[in-house]
């Protein structure tokens, strides 16, 4: 009895332990059903794994940056990206983008990158959030210069 319990509890193990190693091949096409399941994308999390593929994953988890910058866009600083889209759904009835101040303040100290108004790069960014604040349009549009390092040079923002 013990030792069926022991074979089914190893063959388990295999099976789970070869199913995580072979959703890190997930960019295969045989193998893209595996992105499907939540438990798969937070062991890929956990190793620090960032799916790369010429198709993107069936699904996309989304999560802010918690406590110390709720937007979550730090992350993709770091990483340098061009593009990058946020959306501030923190209580703000005055409209004064605290988030996302906090978000450009972080940048400055820790020397990341400077944002800037993409209309007029000589312009400080805080006339740019005033300008949005009083605008009423719906989105704002920010350069984003990186400082030295690799990856990309420039970037922009856009907050919805």
């Amino acid at each position: 009895q013990c030792r069926d319990s022991r074979v089914v509890l190893s063959a388990a193990l295999a099976a789970f332990g070869a199913i995580g190693v072979l959703s890190f091949f997930a960019y295969m096409k045989p193998l893209q059903w595996l992105m499907r399941s939540p438990m798969i994308q937070q062991l890929q999390m956990m190793c620090m794994h960032r799916y790369s593929s010429d198709r993107p994953p069936p699904y996309l988890y989304i999560s802010d940056g918690g406590l110390l910058e709720p937007l979550g866009i730090m992350p993709l600083l770091r990483r340098r990206h061009a593009c990058i889209i946020v959306s501030d759904a923190a209580e703000d009835p005055d409209l004064s983008m605290r988030c996302l101040r906090n978000a450009i303040a972080i940048c400055r100290e820790e020397g990341l990158c400077s944002f800037y108004d993409p209309r007029d790069e000589r312009r400080d960014v805080e006339f740019a959030l005033q300008a949005f604040r009083s605008s009423g349009v719906a989105t704002l549009r920010l350069g984003i210069r990186y400082e030295t390092g690799r990856g990309a040079e420039d970037g922009q923002l856009l907050y919805v």
